[in-house]
């Protein structure tokens, strides 16, 4: 009886944030991307916009499974990592054929969601802290791949670059990326014990225990899935980038998690939704193409960046603080 009641109030709690709507990201997205189309002339042409959407592809991807962390309570900054690796081992592995592919696939994502796997473990089993255990796989995934890559190079196969960056009939094959990684995180959420639980857990750890639910088994899951997004994200960079490359997931870390609390998932777990986090993700792409548009130098961006991450913890915490005063 407990856990049916558990399960009721987390999920009326979810409808009641989808139905509040985090329209603030959503209209600062609208401003932010009605400015450059008025002041920078090369914003709207084609080739930026479908330069936007491909760089928007994997960070959508990466932000779906980091929010499942983050809403669990967490941080995964080992994203980065997995990206890279994914990248290297098929740059190293694959060859010219379709079975080649196929296997070398299933070996990206094993290794990425294993990587996951470890993340949960150590948090959940040794209690290690999220920050120190996932910047430590972070590390062991990047240093493997230097070892199978030392600088950007590799093999990928014409037919898998076609198939992940071209077009199915008239819609752009990183547009279904995104949708699907989004509709497979609305539905994990909402449709699913485990959504509920991470939710559960995010917002009391013992009092998701006392109902009854295995804590341990759900924070393993939900890093295992941010390994997972971040494997596939990592197939997409191979193909985008059509080589493996060490240091292509350097920035996932940080725009990830900006674009998750940009987007209304409150840090500390336990409160908001994916809805924001599409904004979340569209105004990290969008601010860094109208920064290199208007010829910001990448130290500039950077603190730019970091200003902006500042800033949405801080306005996490006040409206935390505000809600519970």
């Amino acid at each position: 009886m407990s856990n049916m009641t558990s399960e009721i109030s987390q999920k009326s709690r979810f409808v009641a944030q989808i139905r509040k709507g985090p329209w603030i990201i959503y209209t600062i997205l609208i401003l932010f991307v009605l400015f450059n189309i008025i002041f920078n002339p090369y914003f709207w042409n084609t080739f930026n916009l479908s330069n936007i959407i491909a760089q928007s592809t994997a960070l959508m991807v990466v932000s779906v499974g980091q929010s499942f962390v983050i809403v669990g309570g967490g941080f995964d900054f080992s994203v980065g990592g997995i990206v890279s690796l994914t990248t290297c081992i098929l740059a190293t592995q694959m060859q010219n054929a379709l079975i080649s592919i196929f296997l070398v696939v299933l070996l990206g994502l094993f290794a990425g969601t294993s990587v996951g796997v470890a993340n949960g473990i150590g948090v959940a089993l040794f209690r290690i802290n999220p920050f120190i255990m996932t910047l430590g796989s972070m590390t062991i995934a990047k240093g493997i791949s230097y070892v199978l890559r030392e600088y950007p190079g590799g093999y990928i196969a014409p037919g898998y670059i076609k198939g992940l960056t071209g077009n199915l009939g008239f819609i752009p094959t990183p547009v279904l990326f995104m949708a699907g990684a989004v509709v497979m995180g609305v539905i994990l959420f909402r449709k699913t014990r485990f959504g509920r639980y991470t939710y559960a857990i995010g917002g009391s750890e013992e009092s998701a225990r006392s109902a009854g639910i295995n804590v341990n088994v759900i924070k393993i899951v939900t890093f295992a899935v941010s390994g997972f997004f971040a494997t596939v994200a990592g197939l997409f960079m191979a193909a985008r980038i059509a080589s493996g490359d060490p240091r292509i997931g350097e920035s996932f870390p940080l725009d990830s998690i900006t674009a998750v609390v940009l987007g209304g998932i409150i840090i500390g777990g336990g409160r908001g939704s994916l809805i924001g986090v599409v904004a979340g993700v569209f105004l990290i792409v969008v601010l860094n193409n109208a920064l290199t548009l208007f010829d910001v130098s990448p130290y500039y961006q950077y603190i730019i960046k970091g200003v902006l991450m500042g800033l949405a913890v801080a306005i996490t915490f006040r409206k935390e603080k505000r809600e519970y005063t």
